[in-house]
């Protein structure tokens, strides 16, 4: 026994050393908590690149819009959700740096970069297919590479390979929003269209929606119902977090780029929050969009949420 408890002993002391020679150089634990209203939480992804999370307390809201609300569409039917468990959300959309991470350690090639083309929803034409002649874009190109910027041209299936990373590094369980978990936490108490009010006009500084700025940039400008009435000073995708924060300390819920979410039947995949290049009625808390899970384009991005862990509260949400 005592030959085990000298043994166990320089174990730990072996141990000890090893963490702080780890702290002295840099090394951070995978997840930690950090001080900050309702808590938050921090997920270490390497080189001293860190992803913030707040959390997201449990509750219930109505998801959808009123029939009356502009711009509403046939699936917003309002129902009460309740969300049982409080959950972590990324503050911001994952960054170009944040995404480059991932791939630095990985590997990954991205759906636009493996297939090397790319498809386009037509609206009203019924079907998808290849645009001819048309360059493929990538989270790689310079015009998408500021550190800060929201990445984009990701799939569903490029951000779900980003979680399932994530996940496996951190021992924690990282996926995408369902819509559900998405319009609570964008709403974060409120029940008006926009996370602003009712009127698109009062969100001058909350967002980056197609603004004065975009129609101004615009080759053939569309009518004035589907510009936003403000200069929000940027013509496509901002840094994220250049504007407001909702009451769950959420940044670009609303504008800058469409957000990935979970669920979906078959291949088809949800699309919440709008863009840089959205009119007024798809930047709505309640507008849904939906594509293919391996589509991208330059106005798609996500962020992820991190499960409580087991025990520390109840469990999943439900809906009715």
């Amino acid at each position: 026994m005592r030959i085990m408890f000298i043994v166990s002993t320089a174990v730990l002391i072996g141990i000890a050393a090893l963490s702080v020679l780890a702290e002295a150089k840099g090394h951070r634990p995978a997840a930690r908590s950090i001080r900050g209203q309702g808590g938050e939480l921090l997920l270490n992804l390497g080189d001293n690149v860190e992803i913030e999370l707040a959390r997201i307390p449990s509750g219930e809201f109505i998801m959808g819009s009123p029939q009356n609300e502009t711009g509403r569409e046939s699936d917003e039917k309002q129902h009460i959700v309740k969300i049982v468990k409080p959950y972590y959300m990324s503050k911001t959309h994952i960054t170009v740096e944040q995404f480059g991470e991932f791939v630095q350690r990985t590997g990954y090639r991205t759906d636009a970069e493996r297939v090397h083309k790319w498809v386009r929803l037509e609206v009203g034409e019924g079907g998808l297919y290849p645009p001819n002649n048309t360059r493929v874009e990538s989270w790689r190109d310079d015009a998408h590479r500021q550190v800060n910027a929201p990445v984009v041209c990701v799939s569903w299936q490029d951000a779900k390979a980003f979680c399932k990373w994530l996940s496996d590094k951190t021992e924690r369980e990282v996926t995408l929003p369902s819509e559900e978990q998405w319009e609570y936490a964008c709403r974060a108490g409120t029940t008006t269209a926009y996370p602003w009010g009712e009127h698109p006009d009062g969100g001058k500084g909350w967002a980056n929606c197609a603004d004065k700025s975009f129609k101004r940039a615009a080759a053939k400008p569309l009518p004035d119902s589907a510009y936003f009435n403000w200069d929000d000073g940027f013509v496509h995708a901002s840094p994220v977090g250049s504007f407001k924060a909702n009451g769950f300390g959420l940044y670009d819920m609303i504008g800058n780029v469409f957000q990935w979410c979970d669920g979906g039947v078959g291949r088809i995949r949800g699309l919440r929050g709008g863009s840089w290049a959205s009119e007024p009625s798809l930047c709505r808390c309640a507008a849904r969009g939906k594509n293919f899970s391996n589509y991208s384009d330059k106005c798609i991005g996500f962020r992820v949420i991190v499960s409580i862990k087991e025990g520390e509260d109840g469990s999943g949400t439900s809906s009715d």
